[in-house]
């Protein structure tokens, strides 16, 4: 058998348009710009990103391989000088997120010739319309939903997403996030540990959480333990004033530094499952991430992830409290999943490498420059 033809993509830039690069929005940043490196190694794309100058900014250069664009000034004019470097021959704006100004900049962008990818990651989804409900609903008719319409594509993430985008535009194409496999652990832990790793605000349901597990069966049994870690985002002080009125020897632990890099990775390799209780998501990359480290996933139908029910992975549960409860009083009793099982379904399915393929198939169906080696 003769070796893998590679296409090489001529003259090709992605430009992605962010609304924010701070600790709290790392998922949609980081699925924005994930395959950054991919798309440059395997197709000699370029990637670029525009988004407000932050004091605390990370490195997206170094981590993504991708030349960035801090605004100081977001407005359209300062935008227009950074388009001013590229050419709509050769360009793909992709936006990312809803109602700020990625879409009102790519709008601007498309009028001017630019081929745009909408992105929404989620934030269009029925939960995330009916928070703020009325102030949403006027400027989504008014606004959002006719700059959209002028994007080439619109990018679900998940098929939940796709299906409900499928209201209101035509052109919707699936392509999920993805996570770069670092390394697996498909060993047990002891004690037996469940890990929460996300932003701690009220939509991942985090107070539900820690409350359920401390007024269920499970709570202080030393074969057990609870992590619950990320960046406050609205829920922290609630979440602490509860857990400094338990006892101090308890099986849960409670932290708003979030982590990254290697510390990441290590909470994920001794953790045994990944718990997301989520209200609502785009389509979590924090999911995809745990699999591939070897951790079983709890999600709930806001995780939009209806892939793992039918193929009877990880385990499914409610979101409000009496099912998180129900949950921990029978988790002991509950069947033991098969952790080489899911590590094998998420990387095969959700590499950056083949979500990199699927996205540079469709730019090269919106500026078709690529030819076969």
């Amino acid at each position: 058998m003769g070796a893998k033809s590679k296409r090489i993509v001529k003259n090709m830039n992605i430009i992605n348009i962010i609304d924010r690069i701070d600790k709290v929005n790392f998922g949609i940043w980081n699925a924005a710009l994930s395959t950054s490196k991919i798309l440059k190694k395997n197709f000699n794309v370029d990637s670029f990103a525009i988004f407000p100058k932050i004091d605390d900014m990370p490195n997206v250069k170094n981590l993504y391989n991708v030349q960035p664009f801090a605004l100081e000034n977001v407005d359209i004019e300062h935008f227009n000088k950074i388009l001013n470097n590229f050419s709509p021959n050769d360009s793909i704006i992709v936006s990312h997120g809803s109602w700020r100004f990625p879409t009102k900049m790519a709008y601007q962008a498309a009028k001017n010739g630019f081929k745009w990818v909408y992105t929404p990651h989620g934030m269009l989804e029925p939960w995330g319309l009916n928070h703020k409900k009325l102030k949403k609903i006027v400027y989504f008719n008014l606004f959002e939903k006719k700059y959209a319409r002028k994007a080439n594509f619109i990018r679900a993430v998940s098929s939940t997403e796709k299906k409900n985008l499928e209201k209101n535009f035509k052109n919707v194409i699936l392509i999920p996030n993805g996570a770069e496999f670092i390394s697996c652990n498909i060993n047990n832990q002891t004690p037996c540990t469940i890990l929460f790793l996300g932003r701690l605000n009220d939509k991942k349901n985090v107070y539900e959480l820690l409350k359920a597990w401390c007024n269920s069966k499970i709570f202080n049994n030393k074969n057990y333990l609870l992590k619950i870690i990320g960046p406050d985002d609205g829920s922290y002080i609630k979440l602490k004033q509860f857990y400094e009125q338990l006892p101090e020897e308890k099986n849960v632990f409670l932290s708003n530094i979030p982590i990254y890099g290697n510390e990441k990775q290590n909470a994920l390799l001794n953790s045994d499952y990944f718990i997301l209780p989520s209200k609502s998501e785009g389509f979590p990359t924090s999911i995809i991430e745990a699999g591939m480290s070897g951790c079983i996933p709890i999600y709930t139908d806001g995780c939009n992830f209806p892939e793992l029910k039918q193929n009877n992975l990880g385990i499914h549960t409610n979101c409000d409290y009496e099912s998180l409860k129900n949950l921990f009083d029978n988790f002991e009793t509950s069947t033991q999943n098969n952790k080489e099982k899911h590590f094998n379904f998420f990387k095969t399915n959700y590499s950056i490498e083949k979500i990199a393929e699927m996205q540079i198939n469709l730019y090269n169906q919106i500026i078709p420059s690529s030819e076969k080696l």
